[in-house]
């Protein structure tokens, strides 16, 4: 089953799993992503490319690229002699990871690309989220569980009236599919500057900082440089080149 936890330094979440678990998720995070040539869909492309994002660093997880870890599954030499096996007695688990601000932005993404998803299979205006097609379908039951154990996760580290108001901005209406990438990279960077400590002190606000990221005046900003920058150039093809550390101790 996919696991998901804080990083010891909380500057993310750690996301393990098996190969099947993995696998399946890769192809459940494809199946909902939207086609550059989906024009009825293509206002959800740019967040569709981002939760891709994730999924790369899932898939090379389970390719061996990532973490490897090995965790004891009950098997004993007695077990063997009893059933006349010879097994491992540790099972492999691979494990990646991602920024907190990104796994947010990541996470109301699969929301809206799971609503889409969802009116497709149903093909019904009203009632989508009901639809037996819907309901039964493996894919999006995948993608529900990474969800739940994102929540999960940080409900393990946040006190019940932090939480409470952190899980009230995940959960709320959200317009994610109009943030900007480089407004994603500035805030993923800012966090990653902070220290430990500060990082969980400020966990809502950030978390804040991508759900309604249009009160942010950063965000603004940002956008009119952009808006600046399409004038002078006349295409609006932008993304602000923003450097992330080499190396993060997570």
């Amino acid at each position: 089953m996919i696991k998901l936890k804080m990083t010891e330094n909380f500057a993310g979440v750690a996301i393990s799993g098996d190969f099947n678990d993995f696998y399946d998720l890769v192809e459940a995070l494809h199946e909902i992503s939207i086609d550059e040539e989906d024009t009825k869909n293509s206002w959800y492309y740019d967040i569709s490319i981002r939760v891709l994002g994730l999924c790369y660093d899932i898939r090379h997880a389970y390719q061996g690229d990532r973490t490897v870890l090995l965790e004891e599954n009950g098997m004993d030499r007695d077990k063997m002699k009893w059933h006349g096996i010879i097994a491992p007695e540790s099972n492999v688990y691979y494990e990646c990871h991602c920024i907190y601000p990104e796994m947010v932005c990541n996470m109301l993404a699969i929301d809206k690309l799971i609503e889409i998803k969802s009116r497709t299979l149903s093909k019904n205006r009203y009632f989508e989220l009901t639809d037996k097609k819907v309901l039964w379908n493996k894919s999006l039951s995948i993608l529900r569980l990474l969800q739940s154990q994102f929540v999960e996760c940080v409900k393990e580290i946040h006190e019940p009236r932090n939480f409470s108001r952190w899980f009230n901005l995940v959960s709320g209406t959200s317009s994610i599919e109009n943030i900007s990438h480089s407004y994603i990279d500035f805030v993923n960077i800012s966090y990653l500057k902070l220290d430990r400590e500060t990082r969980l002190k400020k966990l809502n606000i950030y978390t804040k900082r991508v759900t309604e990221f249009y009160h942010d005046p950063d965000y603004r900003k940002l956008k009119r440089e952009l808006e600046q920058l399409k004038k002078e150039h006349g295409h609006s093809d932008f993304r602000l080149k923003l450097d992330y550390p080499e190396e993060i101790d997570w």
